[in-house]
């Protein structure tokens, strides 16, 4: 798995292809790939942001009784 500035390099490096793209369609694909980048290095970062909010943490949140 990436972290989330592994992914804003990559969206980077397809801002910088983009940019030096010769036909429309090469330029679409381009920044179609930065935006996922991009998309994907916004969801790790709120994936970090919250893993102690997560439904796999939710014994640590909220107190379960005990099996009788």
């Amino acid at each position: 798995m990436f972290t989330p500035e592994q992914y804003r390099e990559k969206a980077a490096a397809y801002s910088e292809l983009a940019k030096q793209a010769n036909a429309p369609n090469e330029v679409r694909e381009f920044q179609k790939h930065e935006q996922s980048f991009t998309m994907l290095a916004d969801n790790e970062q709120w994936l970090a942001d919250n893993h102690d909010n997560l439904a796999i943490n939710l014994d640590k949140l909220v107190p379960l009784p005990e099996p009788q």
